[in-house]
C-alpha cells in the first residue's frame, strides 16, 4: 500500500454485534463512577450509577444502571470537605454495616459505603467519590 498511514475513525455510537456494549481487549476503563454531595444527595458527575440510597448519615448504597459481571470488582473511594483548612482524607468504609466489615457486601448491581469522622462515628460529606473497575454482565 503505497499513500498516507494515518486513517480517522469517527463514530457515535460503537457496539457489539448484538447491539450492547463493546469488550475492550487487552485494556482496562472505569466502569462507573460518582461525585457526590452526601450531605444534600447532589451528584455533580456520575457514570454508570442509577440511583443512590441514603441509608443513613454517612451510609449510602450505590445502585448500577448497567450491572457488573459478578460482585468481584475493585471500588476505589475517597470522602472529605472542601474547604482548604480541614483535612481530607476520612474513614471511608467498603461494603459494610454500623462498622462491622462485610456485612452488606457488594452484589453485581450495588455496593455500600460509609463514612465516619475522625472519632470513628458515621457522618455525611461533601465530597464523596468513587471509581469502579471491572467486567459489565
Amino acid at each position: 500500500y503505497i499513500g498516507d498511514a494515518m486513517s480517522t475513525l469517527k463514530a457515535d455510537t460503537i457496539q457489539n454485534t448484538s447491539g450492547g456494549a463493546a469488550t475492550l481487549t487487552k485494556q482496562a476503563a472505569l466502569k462507573a463512577h460518582i461525585q457526590l454531595d452526601q450531605e444534600t444527595g447532589t451528584i455533580a458527575d456520575s457514570l454508570n450509577q442509577s440511583a443512590i440510597t441514603d441509608d443513613s448519615d454517612g451510609s449510602t448504597r450505590f445502585n448500577y444502571t448497567n450491572n457488573m459481571a459478578n460482585a468481584s470488582y475493585s471500588v476505589t473511594a475517597s470522602a472529605g470537605n472542601v474547604d482548604t483548612n480541614t483535612t481530607w482524607i476520612r474513614n471511608v468504609i467498603l461494603f459494610s454495616d454500623n462498622g462491622s466489615p462485610y456485612t452488606n457486601a457488594p452484589t453485581s448491581s450495588n455496593f455500600y459505603m460509609q463514612c465516619l469522622d475522625n472519632a470513628g462515628n458515621l457522618d455525611d460529606y461533601p465530597y464523596v467519590c468513587h471509581q469502579v473497575a471491572g467486567d459489565l454482565a
